[in-house]
């Protein structure tokens, strides 16, 4: 086989893996994204897999953007600690709901950061960086 063509190969199933990629913050954006369309019933028919398999171009898929994600992962973080909080007969006081609001806005402002960085250094890789490796060694 010319070494031309494993160079080739070796490109195209880095980059076929690296489609699949997801890190944890990912896992947890998307998975709340993917809830959405399973309870909405939008375009879970088209797809096999519970998350869509690029997670680069989901959002041109019609999934649900991250920040729509976000939000709902914020609004719900603080109604499980203002659920507890009323179950031990201590509900927030003024202070405490501002604590409570900027913590689970702040959590779910470092996911969506996460995935913004993570997704912007694996398309770089996958497009620019990876046509630039000479040797198969290197792929």
């Amino acid at each position: 086989m010319p070494k031309n063509q494993l160079i080739t190969d070796a490109r195209a199933k880095l980059r076929n893996d690296m489609e699949g990629y997801r890190s944890l913050p990912e896992y947890i954006l998307d998975g709340v994204g993917a809830l959405f369309n399973k309870l909405s019933s939008r375009s879970a028919a088209q797809r096999k897999a519970f998350l869509p398999r690029d997670a680069s171009t989901q959002e041109n898929d019609g999934f649900p953007s991250y920040w729509l994600n976000g939000a709902a992962i914020a609004v719900f973080t603080y109604l499980i600690g203002w659920s507890v909080a009323f179950l031990l007969g201590q509900p927030f006081d003024p202070f405490e709901k501002t604590l409570a609001m900027w913590g689970a806005g702040t959590g779910a402002l470092a996911l969506i950061a996460n995935k913004v960085n993570i997704r912007a250094f694996l398309n770089t890789f996958r497009q620019t960086c990876l046509d630039k490796m000479l040797h198969s060694s290197d792929v």
